[in-house]
């Protein structure tokens, strides 16, 4: 009797628990075994097989691998996570490397490990070398959200004290001013030039932007 043997498709990462933010680039990788010529990419958020997308990641054209793979036998592909991507519950979420060519064995698919697709912040101010915060004044913070965030947190922190909260408990949803979202906070005691703030997903520590810089509370 005629027999098919068929080629393989690992995916390498994301390889199990990694946590990727949306409008932030990551590197898929995989492996093959079998003379593939092209592969698409697919994401599930929940793993199941019927919640990865009809369109691949990596657009129309489909990723050629017939030529040699880098030196841990991996092609890659770089990945920038639409901000309109559905976010995963926990490491639920899940690639699929599929074959399209040679077409025969277009059945074939490599399945990652489970990883989390969050949301993301950039804080916008005060974030750097601010020196206009006054006690008892307010001082309006801004920041970007990516992704689907209902509730912030925002803590701030002086010299080498922990960070100390100060939104209500519940979070804030902030006021809306273009792309991003602000909060008025009345500066607090005591003064310092060593003050950093954070803002994050209320109900998700992992995401999260801290100040690069320190700032002055006179």
């Amino acid at each position: 009797a005629n027999f098919s043997i068929l080629s393989k498709l690992i995916v390498t990462t994301p390889a199990g628990a990694e946590s990727w933010g949306v409008n932030t680039t990551q590197t898929i990788k995989f492996k093959k075994q079998g003379a593939i010529q092209s592969v698409n990419l697919f994401y599930s958020p929940t793993g199941l097989e019927i919640d990865y997308g009809a369109t691949a990641l990596n657009g129309v054209t489909p990723i050629d691998v017939s030529g040699v793979p880098d030196v841990n036998g991996e092609y890659s592909y770089a990945w920038t996570i639409p901000v309109t991507t559905t976010l995963t519950v926990g490491n639920a979420g899940k690639i699929k490397a599929k074959i399209v060519s040679p077409s025969t064995q277009s059945s074939v698919s490599g399945i990652s490990a489970g990883f989390q697709v969050k949301a993301s912040v950039t804080l916008v101010s005060p974030n750097s070398g601010v020196t206009d915060m006054v006690i008892g004044l307010p001082k309006t913070i801004e920041w970007t959200p990516f992704g689907n965030i209902l509730k912030f947190r925002i803590e701030y922190k002086y010299d080498v004290s922990s960070w100390i909260e100060i939104t209500p408990i519940g979070g804030v949803a902030g006021t809306v001013s273009g792309a991003n979202k602000t909060w008025s906070w009345t500066g607090l005691n005591p003064p310092s030039n060593n003050v950093l703030f954070k803002v994050s997903d209320y109900d998700n520590a992992n995401v999260s932007a801290p100040s690069i810089g320190a700032n002055t509370l006179k």
